[in-house]
């Protein structure tokens, strides 16, 4: 057994015994509160346990020794700077992934407690450290309160023990927008199908942390655009790279935030929503974690050697002037703390209780914190004479114990480094196709019949449209009663909703009936109308209103046009709007004053039951009588001519004379309705159609039904 072991073993007794005598006169223990925590800088001092507080273990075996070339770029410039400290390291990584919106999908982060040998020489050794504030990982503790023991490191030796993190919270998110119409203080982020455009790109990074965050960098990759320009920032730098824009050299205060913007060329040649790439941010924050991990204090060895000199005085026999001597043999920088030396007769007096060595005290220096460093001073000395010179002189050589504390001094560092990835959404297409329609293409001069029109916006992009105009064209002649108009929203597979009540109607300024004349409808809100909230993508507003002809000038037709103004949730600027038209036609027939003669004819025929019947139809009008017609003759055009069948006779024959078309039947309950179609009777022109019956058996002629005349 060394004399170390022997040692340790009588300090153990020593202890226990005295602790025993202790407890029996010490008052209760205090709570542990924070006062108990020592403010350890640079992790120097050995932290000694409160008593009454219990501690869990953690042994180099559940370590795990990281290879040289894992070890970060941070924690080598830290043991570059300090090879003569060993680097006690408490790290941690979070990483937070955001969906475009900015809502969380996930966070994550986990940490590792390390010790790192950056010496090129020597090893330390029985290195002890203490932890607390462990709640927020997974890392075993008793009463708070972590031991962490290292047996040896080796020169750029590094071990660590990870763990991992609960409850962790993003502390630095990042925002995109694209305005699609730079120069603009705001903007949509929405493109017009089929127009290009130079869109202007803000990125911001936000620290939603209480501590600064530094050495932030931004990506931002540029998707299917290709390329970028003009990127600039208020802090930090940018640079255009393939594919990206970067931005780096940002540092951002607790809840500070700061912008970098670029420009990109976009365009649209279908509806589909253009991606945009995503961005990712890496940042450091110094001398902090999330997990708060307190770090009480380390100490370690390394090779040593402690001298005690005796010389006996000349001319003074029995008397000794001793030194003792610590001398730091290593590379490393040491924490002297603590030398004791005392006396001893024999040899079983090493086995001697610490209180009874205390009482036999010599040398005794308790706190001496004194740095022993291999540049310069690598030497603490203390002179002493022995035996005091009230004492009786010592003929034999003495003998004497020594009890030296020093531990290699440690850096403390503590690191959080973080990372963010968030989605980069999508630039939404903006387009839109209009419809109109009459229901009547012509309509004539002399009726006041309304004509139903009906004009239609459809949303045929992928973005949300908002407020619409609908500047509608009154052709001269016509006109329309604003409280006519109806609005309705029409949803793919569902009824049409009537939003009415959210149109605001603009009737034509224009008193002039015989000018062509404007009729806006406007819907404004819609996202606030009626709980439709937007025009979402393949839904449509469709606008009735009655069209009523007034004084349309015959003869003629119109083409009417509707043009519609577009917008989305954010509005385009003025001018920027989204654009669409359509039209249709209508015509104004003449109107004909006309003059017929209908007349009917029976007669028997050749055999009994048989019946030969004749139908006149004469057009009266005159060549040129009437100016109102659209090729200077009165012809009648599209004439129905009708008979009745009576009951219980059938058709033998019919010989018209203006048509090559047999009657079509129309059955009735008790008798059958006989129709031929006319395409047109000139003027002075009569036509004649005859046909022949014949009654069924038992069939009776009945004239009065015959005789009806149902001829147009």
């Amino acid at each position: 057994m060394s004399f170390k072991e022997v040692d340790e073993k009588e300090s153990e007794e020593e202890e226990e015994e005295e602790e025993e005598e202790l407890e029996k006169r010490r008052a209760p223990p205090k709570p542990v509160t924070k006062e108990y925590v020592p403010k350890v800088k640079e992790g120097t001092l050995l932290f000694e346990v409160p008593r009454g507080r219990v501690v869990a273990d953690l042994k180099e075996e559940d370590l795990e020794l990281i290879a040289e070339k894992d070890v970060t770029p941070a924690w080598k410039k830290a043991g570059e700077s300090n090879e003569k400290r060993v680097l006690v390291i408490n790290s941690e990584t979070a990483s937070a992934v955001f969906k475009a919106d900015g809502t969380v999908e996930k966070t994550e982060a986990t940490g590792l407690i390390g010790f790192y040998n950056p010496n090129k020489k020597n090893r330390v050794w029985d290195i002890d450290s203490y932890w607390e504030n462990l709640a927020k990982t997974n890392l075993a503790a008793r009463d708070g309160l972590c031991h962490i023991d290292v047996y040896e490191l080796e020169p750029g030796e590094f071990r660590a023990k990870s763990y991992a993190l609960k409850e962790v919270e993003p502390l630095l998110t990042l925002n995109v927008s694209v305005n699609t119409t730079p120069g603009k203080e705001k903007g949509p982020n929405v493109l017009i199908k089929d127009k290009e455009t130079v869109a202007e790109v803000t990125v911001t990074a936000t620290n939603v942390s209480k501590t600064k965050l530094e050495n932030i960098t931004v990506e931002k990759d540029l998707g299917g655009f290709g390329s970028a320009s003009d990127a600039k920032a208020k802090a930090g730098t940018t640079k255009l790279e393939d594919k990206k824009v970067v931005w780096s050299g940002l540092s951002l205060d607790p809840n500070g935030a700061q912008s970098m913007t670029f420009k990109v060329p976009m365009s649209a040649k279908t509806i589909d929503p253009l991606k945009l790439g995503d961005i990712t941010a890496s940042y450091v924050a110094p001398d902090m974690t999330i997990s708060g991990i307190a770090f009480m204090g380390s100490d370690g060895y390394t090779k040593n050697v402690t001298w005690i000199d005796k010389d006996e005085m000349d001319m003074s026999p029995g008397r000794w002037n001793c030194a003792v001597e610590f001398e730091n043999l290593s590379t490393f920088e040491v924490l002297l703390r603590e030398v004791e030396v005392y006396r001893q007769t024999a040899e079983e007096h090493i086995f001697k209780k610490r209180s009874d060595k205390r009482q036999q005290l010599i040398v005794d220096e308790e706190r001496l914190d004194i740095t022993l460093s291999p540049d310069t001073e690598n030497k603490w000395t203390k002179s002493f004479v022995f035996p005091d010179p009230k004492e009786e002189p010592i003929m034999k050589l003495p003998s004497f114990g020594q009890k030296v504390d020093f531990s290699v001094k440690s850096m403390f560092l503590r690191e959080l480094t973080g990372s963010v990835v968030q989605y980069g959404g999508v630039v939404t297409i903006a387009d839109m196709e209009v419809e109109k329609a009459y229901r009547l293409k012509e309509v004539s001069a002399a009726e006041k019949k309304a004509n139903v029109t009906t004009l239609k916006a459809c949303n045929t992009g992928s973005a949300p449209l908002d407020d619409l105009t609908f500047n509608e064209t009154i052709p001269p002649g016509f006109d329309v009663d604003p409280g006519t108009v109806k609005a309705y929203i029409v949803r793919p597979g569902a009824d049409k909703v009537d939003i009415t009540r959210s149109i605001r109607t603009t009737p034509p300024r224009e008193k002039d009936l015989k000018k062509e004349r404007k009729l806006t409808i406007l819907l404004e809100n819609v996202n606030k109308a009626d709980a439709i909230r937007a025009i979402k993508p393949k839904e449509c507003i469709e606008i009735n209103y009655d069209l009523q002809p007034m004084s349309p000038e015959p003869g003629k037709e119109f083409t009417s046009k509707v043009d519609v103004i577009g917008n989305v949730l954010v509005p385009f600027p003025a001018g920027e709007e989204l654009r669409a038209s359509a039209e249709d036609k209508i015509g104004v027939k003449p109107y004909v004053w006309r003059k017929v003669r209908v007349g009917k004819s029976i007669q028997e025929g050749a055999t009994k039951g048989e019946y030969a019947i004749a139908i006149y139809y004469k057009n009266k009008m005159k060549p040129g009588e009437l100016a109102l017609v659209t090729d200077d003759e009165a012809s009648l055009p599209d004439i129905s001519v009708k008979d009745i069948l009576p009951e219980g006779f059938k058709l033998v024959s019919s010989t018209p004379a203006v048509t090559d078309q047999k009657p079509r039947l129309i059955e009735g309950k008790s008798f059958t309705v006989l129709e031929w179609a006319i395409q047109d009777i000139r003027p002075d022109q009569m036509v004649e159609i005859k046909y022949f019956i014949k009654g069924e058996p038992g069939a009776v002629y009945k004239a009065k039904e015959a005789q009806a005349l149902l001829t147009a």
